[in-house]
């Protein structure tokens, strides 16, 4: 029975369910999706071959995620995951997209690997005038902190990798949020 005070609605399902086995995200036109997510096989999150796309709401904390040539992971609120780029055109989309669902500035894990043609998308940030890009070096020169805010909020990712602030740029997603990519690199 899936409820919203006003409106209730009864599914009923074949096999063996509990509570637990369900979850909900929003289907990104005002009403809910009502989904079973799939369990990882293993403590990793792996979309490898180019064209796939991994979806993960509530992936298990603390795991880990390899992002290939031309796949997508696409991660949701809280998650603390250590994502890798292991190719050199994955994309790593951070909540609010319509599958899922929550906060790009909740992510609290780490990304490493990124470069090349890579892309971490933040489809619930604003990309206009009010959007700022930073980079803060850690002291030990092994990474650093990525932040982006869009004046109504603001997101910090974890980047393990040798950068600096002008090693990235933001662009729009074409769907009303930003995306980061690496910056052009002269000679």
């Amino acid at each position: 029975t899936v409820t919203d005070g006003t409106d209730t609605v009864k599914l009923d399902f074949n096999g063996s369910y509990k509570l637990a086995n369900f979850d909900f995200a929003s289907d990104g036109s005002g009403g809910t999706i009502v989904y079973d997510p799939p369990v990882p096989t293993s403590n990793a999150l792996v979309p490898t071959s180019s064209g796939q796309t991994v979806t993960a709401c509530e992936p298990p904390t603390g795991g880990s995620a390899t992002i290939g040539t031309g796949a997508t992971l696409e991660l949701g609120a809280a998650c603390s995951e250590a994502v890798t780029f292991s190719g050199s055109t994955g994309t790593l989309v951070l909540g609010n997209s319509s599958t899922s669902g929550g906060q790009s500035s909740n992510f609290t894990g780490t990304v490493s690997g990124f470069g090349a043609q890579d892309v971490i998308d933040l489809p619930g940030f604003a990309f206009d005038a009010q959007t700022t890009l930073g980079y803060l070096a850690d002291s030990n020169q092994t990474g650093g902190t990525l932040s982006l805010t869009d004046g109504a909020q603001s997101a910090k990712i974890a980047l393990l990798g040798n950068y600096i602030a002008s090693s990235f740029a933001v662009a729009s997603d074409n769907h009303g949020g930003t995306m980061v990519t690496e910056a052009s690199q002269a000679s």
